[in-house]
């Protein structure tokens, strides 16, 4: 970005509404560790847990932030975990991903849904509490 007046190119796609999740500072990836079980409600808003701001607005207060230079970033994808949990699953690239217009982010998404009710309708491979969550993603361009 060259200014505060610079634009930002921003391509969206939803299914359902938003949420979110802590994140991995180091790497700028948001993933939780293997033995958590989202099922079991028992890490829920909870320090060490995961926070779910729909239901407690200070979660705010437990969100993990990272700054980089504005320099050293190209874009930035923010998604909420009904589309981060299937990416890996998925085997999609998030190099690939930031490259995505409009379009193919709704693909993306389209693609997610159906992996979830036609692959995994019973959440064996990737376990989660519902067969289908939430899904949002956005990409921006800096």
């Amino acid at each position: 970005m060259n200014g505060s007046n610079s634009l930002v190119s921003c391509s969206l796609a939803s299914i359902g509404r938003g949420s979110s999740k802590v994140g991995d500072t180091t790497t700028g990836t948001v993933k939780f560790s293997p033995s958590f079980s989202r099922n079991s409600g028992v890490g829920r808003n909870r320090p060490g847990g995961y926070w779910i701001a729909s239901t407690a607005p200070e979660a705010a207060q437990h969100a993990i932030i990272a700054a980089r230079p504005v320099a050293d970033i190209a874009w930035v994808a923010l998604a909420t975990d009904g589309v981060t949990d299937l990416i890996d699953a998925l085997k999609v690239d998030w190099q690939e991903i930031g490259s995505m217009d409009s379009a193919k982010l709704s693909a993306l998404l389209a693609r997610i849904h159906r992996w979830e009710y036609e692959v995994d309708p019973d959440g064996i491979l990737v376990p989660r509490s519902k067969r289908h969550d939430d899904k949002a993603i956005a990409v921006v361009r800096l």
